[in-house]
């Protein structure tokens, strides 16, 4: 019986061990490999971002939407969940810039529907 305990004492330590050079090799990895993570986004970051977009729905090189983001009196959630909960974070999350980040999502709303109908030639 002692010998069963002091084998899962062993095991225990192994799988200690086990433990922290797993979450060492990762934040090496994390520290190294610049990786992108939620935490390093600042509320300050976002708000502008969001300036940005509303700018650039505004502007005439944009969507051309006079109220911006706002649509029928009401906040376009749907533009501000699709352009920059996913598409500006995703590409933060791939290493871009902020403002690559919002270079890309300005490429992408120039593809969209909406954004070809206005600028016909």
């Amino acid at each position: 019986m002692e010998q069963d305990t002091r084998r899962l004492s062993d095991l225990a330590r192994i799988l200690l061990v086990v433990a922290v050079l797993v979450t060492a090799v990762v934040t090496h990895f994390l520290d190294t490999h610049r990786v992108f993570r939620v935490e390093d986004l600042t509320a300050t970051e976002m708000t502008d971002t969001l300036k940005w977009l509303d700018t650039f729905y505004r502007s005439p090189e944009g969507l051309q939407r006079p109220t911006g983001i706002i649509a029928n009196g009401d906040v376009d959630y749907e533009s501000i969940s699709n352009w920059l909960f996913r598409n500006y974070l995703q590409a933060r999350a791939q290493g871009a810039t902020a403002g690559d980040a919002r270079e890309m999502v300005a490429k992408q709303i120039r593809e969209s529907p909406e954004w070809q109908e206005k600028h016909k030639q």
